[in-house]
C-alpha cells in the first residue's frame, strides 16, 4: 500500500502520454472520452468534499473514522485544475455553440453569446477550481492541525466556515454541470439538472467510501 500511489502515477503517467499520442488519430472521440472520465473521478472529489463539509455543519461524529479517507480524496481537487487542460484543448469538438456563436446565423446562440463565450467558459472554470482546492486545502491543513493539536477552536472554525462553504461549493458545482455537461447541447435546458450531478457526486463518494473501507479492512489496515 505504501508503493500505491507511485505505481498509479506511473501508469497514469503512461495512460496520459498514449492517450495524448492517440489524440492525432481521433480528436473528437479523445475529447468526449477524457471528458466523461474527468467528470466521473471529479464527481468522486467533490462528493468527499460535500461529505466533510457536511459532517463539519452537522457535528456528526459518527463519520471520524473514515473523515481521513474522505480528505484524502477531496485533497486530490487542485490536481483536476491540471486535468482539466484537455478538455479546454478539445473545446471545439466537444462544444458546437462556439461555432454557432462564431457563425452568427442561430439567434438561439446569439442570444447565449454572453455567457457561453470560450473567455468566460475559462474563467468560470478556473474560478470554480480555485474556489473547490481553496476549500480542500483549508479543511484538510486544518484538519491535520487539529489532530496535532487537539486545539477546539480549530474544530469550532471549521464549523462556522462550513455553511457558507456548502454554499459556495452547491452554487459552482451547478454551474460547472451546465457548463461542461449541459452546454454539450445547447439547446437543452433544464432546471435541476445541476443538482443531478450534485447529488449523484455525493452518492458516488458513498459507494467509493464503502468500497475504500472494505479493501483497507481485507488488508488490515483499518
Amino acid at each position: 500500500f505504501t508503493r500505491l500511489p507511485w505505481v498509479g502515477a506511473g501508469i497514469g503517467t503512461l495512460g496520459l502520454v498514449v492517450s495524448l499520442a492517440l489524440r492525432a488519430g481521433n480528436p473528437k472521440q479523445f475529447a468526449f472520452s477524457w471528458l466523461v472520465a474527468f467528470l466521473f473521478f471529479l464527481s468522486l472529489a467533490l462528493g468527499a468534499l460535500f461529505f466533510v463539509l457536511i459532517h463539519f455543519a452537522t457535528q456528526a461524529g459518527w463519520g471520524i473514522v473514515v473523515r481521513r479517507l474522505a480528505e484524502n480524496t477531496m485533497g486530490t481537487l487542485p490536481l483536476f485544475a491540471l486535468l482539466f487542460v484537455p478538455v479546454t484543448m478539445g473545446m471545439g469538438e466537444l462544444f458546437p455553440w462556439i461555432h454557432g456563436i462564431a457563425e452568427g446565423k442561430d439567434h438561439v446562440l446569439n442570444g447565449k453569446a454572453p455567457y457561453l463565450n470560450t473567455s468566460f467558459f475559462v474563467g468560470r472554470a478556473v474560478a470554480y477550481f480555485a474556489c473547490w482546492s481553496a476549500i480542500a486545502m483549508f479543511y484538510v491543513q486544518r484538519s491535520r492541525t487539529q489532530d496535532a493539536t487537539a486545539s477546539h477552536s480549530i474544530s469550532a472554525n471549521l464549523r462556522r466556515f462550513s455553511g457558507p462553504a456548502i454554499i459556495v461549493l452547491a452554487l459552482t458545482q451547478t454551474f460547472a454541470a451546465v457548463d461542461w455537461i449541459m452546454s454539450l447541447n445547447p439547446y437543452w435546458y433544464s432546471t435541476i439538472f445541476g443538482v443531478y450531478w450534485f447529488a449523484g457526486s455525493f452518492v458516488s463518494f458513498f459507494a467509493f467510501l464503502t468500497l475504500m473501507v472494505l479493501i483497507l479492512r481485507r488488508a488490515k489496515l483499518m
